[in-house]
């Protein structure tokens, strides 16, 4: 299974995952468990206010792609009893666990129990629950203000730093309302 380039989880996306593999123990496949551990093990953590708008959050409304076919979209929702056909993928299911944490333009490729492979490529991230936090909030840095810092916990070495948000490229915003707007 390849895996993409960079994974970034929010803090509060990290300690779901860590609460979803602690908790499922071996009774989820092997190939989701594989990946769920390699992203656990290989993520850059940051903070909710410090991720990259063109990243898939939990909650974030994103258009995706298998095997280079037509554009899906959907959210990416914890609960799968809240899933609903066509419109949520839970990351309890194979694609939703890709998709988390990916950065546009990025793909993974997944393979299933069945021995099926799937190319998934985010094509966009459409809402971002945290990119719209930032567009409320009331005071924004000046325009030629350096980025503050992004927040990288290493959980190899359990310990965190912190890098230039330079490193991290991220798309311009858009005036998407989400997915509460519809």
């Amino acid at each position: 299974m390849s895996h993409g380039s960079h994974c970034f989880l929010t803090s509060k996306d990290h300690a779901i995952l860590q609460s979803l593999r602690e908790r499922a123990g071996r009774d989820l496949n092997e190939n989701y468990l594989h990946l769920l551990d390699n992203k656990l093990s290989t993520a850059i953590i940051v903070l909710h206010q410090d991720v990259p708008r063109n990243v898939a959050t939990l909650n974030s409304r994103v258009d995706y792609s298998v095997n280079g076919g037509p554009i899906d979209s959907c959210v990416l929702i914890n609960n799968e009893e809240l899933a609903l056909a066509g419109m949520t993928l839970p990351i309890t299911s194979l694609r939703g666990l890709a998709l988390l944490g990916m950065v546009e333009g990025g793909q993974i490729l997944i393979e299933h129990a069945s021995g099926a492979r799937e190319r998934i490529t985010l094509n966009r991230v459409a809402y971002q629950p945290e990119a719209a936090r930032k567009r409320r909030a009331p005071a924004a840095p000046a325009e030629n203000a350096p980025a503050a810092p992004v927040f990288i916990f290493d959980r190899t070495a359990n310990r965190g730093k912190f890098a230039p948000a330079a490193d991290v490229k991220e798309e311009p915003d858009d005036d998407d309302p989400g997915p509460n707007a519809a």
